[in-house]
C-alpha cells in the first residue's frame, strides 16, 4: 500500500479542490432538478472560495514556500493535519454545516 503522507503537500490537497469544485458546479444542477431543496446561492461561495480556492492555496504554500526558501518540506504529521481538516471540512460541506464548515475553514487557515 503507498504511504500517501510521503507525497508533496498539493498532491494531497489540489484532489480536494477539484472535488470542490465539481461540488459546487453541480449543486446548481440538483436544485434545478429539486434534489437540493435549498437555494445553493448561500453555500456555493463558500464551497468555491474555501474549498476550492483554499486548497489550491494550502497545497501551494506548502509545497512552495519550502522550496522558495531552502528549508525542510513539510513534515507528515502537519501533511496529516491540513489532511484531516480538508476532510472534516468536506464532511460539513456535504451536510451542509455552514457554521462548522467556516470555523473549520477558519481553523485551516490559522494553521498555515
Amino acid at each position: 500500500m503507498k504511504n500517501y503522507l510521503n507525497l508533496e503537500p498539493y498532491k494531497l490537497a489540489f484532489p480536494f479542490g477539484l472535488l470542490y469544485a465539481l461540488f459546487g458546479s453541480v449543486l446548481w444542477i440538483l436544485f434545478h432538478y429539486n434534489i437540493v431543496k435549498e437555494y445553493p446561492g448561500f453555500y456555493h461561495p463558500d464551497i468555491m472560495i474555501t474549498g476550492f480556492l483554499f486548497t489550491f492555496i494550502i497545497g501551494f504554500f506548502m509545497t512552495a514556500f519550502p522550496r522558495f526558501t531552502q528549508t525542510e518540506s513539510a513534515s507528515k504529521t502537519e501533511k496529516l493535519i491540513i489532511l484531516s481538516i480538508l476532510i472534516i471540512q468536506a464532511v460539513s460541506c456535504l451536510l451542509f454545516k455552514s457554521q462548522a464548515y467556516r470555523v473549520i475553514s477558519l481553523f485551516c487557515l490559522l494553521y498555515l
